[in-house]
């Protein structure tokens, strides 16, 4: 028979310590980072842990494909994905050419009324003064302190702000943009100057007898 004291000392020697208890899941935390682990609980052999999954905002969940490239969130459509990679749309970028480059086919896609203007929030170009991403051509700065987009005017804006003709300016190798020139009307180049932002404001200028908004503020 065993005695208690053999009783107590076999308790005391094969009490499982913290590290020998399952696994149970703690409270979850909200965050953008979640992991799914195993449960330790489970006393199958046979059963193998899973892999722990880190999950960020800009990643997805590929429970399928050991793809990385499927990992990431890209910009293309479905559409786009089935095309070869050569020939796959690129984000279009600040217009470099210079004035030998520019086709009649440029100058025919300058927008003269805003009614031909087509908005295209993916591949269109945004004009300074209206900021417009449409499908119409821009004029290009010949200036050399120009950076970026800064350039970019839609013929009905550089018309009507500042009565200049965007196709003279895509031909003109020493047009500089009404930035550089320190003459824009737009909202946040007067809001740099401390001055209020204009609206639309051509049809009082025209009715004050002004080609342009820039001859009717100047005046």
């Amino acid at each position: 028979m065993i005695s208690s004291e053999e009783i107590l000392h076999d308790m005391l020697v094969f009490t499982p310590s913290r590290f020998d208890l399952p696994y149970t899941r703690s409270r979850r935390r909200s965050g953008s980072v979640s992991s799914s682990i195993s449960s330790a609980s489970s006393t199958s052999p046979s059963s193998t842990p899973e892999k722990m999954v880190v999950r960020f905002g800009f990643f997805r969940q590929n429970n399928t494909s050991n793809n990385a490239s499927d990992d990431f969130i890209n910009d293309f459509s479905d559409e786009e994905m089935e095309l070869p990679r050569e020939n796959r749309k690129q984000k279009v970028t600040a217009d470099t050419r210079s004035v030998e480059e520019i086709t009649e086919e440029d100058l025919n896609r300058v927008a003269l009324k805003v009614s031909v203007k087509n908005y295209d929030k993916d591949y269109g170009s945004s004009c300074h003064q209206c900021r417009q991403k449409t499908d119409d051509q821009k004029t290009i700065c010949r200036g050399p302190n120009c950076f970026g987009v800064r350039g970019q005017f839609c013929g009905v804006c550089l018309r009507n702000r500042y009565g200049e003709d965007a196709k003279a300016a895509l031909l003109d190798p020493e047009w500089q943009c009404p930035p550089c020139r320190g003459i824009c009307n737009c909202s946040f180049c007067r809001k740099k100057g401390n001055k209020a932002a204009t609206g639309i404001l051509i049809h009082l200028a025209r009715h004050h007898g002004f080609p342009d908004v820039n001859s009717y503020l100047n005046s």
